[in-house]
C-alpha cells in the first residue's frame, strides 16, 4: 500500500544517520500503514489514536512509534505533528494497583501511654 515515492523517500531516509535507529523507524512507520490498512496519505488522528489504544504500548515504546508516525508526516508533507499518543498504565496481572500500605500499626496512643507509664 506504500506508494513508489513515498518508498523512495523512506529509503533515502534510511540511508541517512544512525542505520540501526532510522531502520526501526522504517519499520514502525510500515507496521503503522499496515495496520492502517488504506493509504498512507488517507492517515489522521483518528487513526493515530486508534493505533495506541489497540496496541497500548509501554511509555517508551509508544514515545518510539509517535517518533516514527512524525518522520512519516514529515516525509508527507504534512503540516503540524500528529497527536501524541495517552500512555495506559499497565498492570502485569490484570488487577487493580495495590493501595499504598499505611503506617496504621503504629497507634500513638499506646506508645504515648507507655511512654508515661514509665
Amino acid at each position: 500500500m506504500i506508494s513508489r515515492e513515498l518508498n523512495h523517500k523512506l529509503h533515502l531516509y534510511k540511508s541517512k544517520g544512525g542505520k540501526t535507529s532510522r531502520k526501526r523507524n522504517v519499520e514502525r512507520i510500515k507496521e503503522f500503514i499496515r495496520w492502517c490498512k488504506c493509504s498512507p496519505h488517507q492517515t489522521g488522528k483518528k487513526h493515530i489514536h486508534d493505533f495506541f489504544n489497540e496496541k497500548r504500548f509501554s511509555a517508551s515504546t509508544a514515545r518510539d512509534y509517535w517518533y516514527a508516525i512524525n518522520v512519516l508526516w514529515q516525509l508527507m508533507d504534512r503540516a503540524g505533528t500528529p497527536p501524541k499518543p495517552l500512555i495506559h498504565p499497565k498492570n502485569d496481572m490484570g488487577q487493580p494497583q495495590a493501595e499504598t500500605r499505611t503506617n496504621s500499626h503504629f497507634d500513638t496512643d499506646n506508645r504515648s501511654a507507655r511512654v508515661r507509664d514509665a
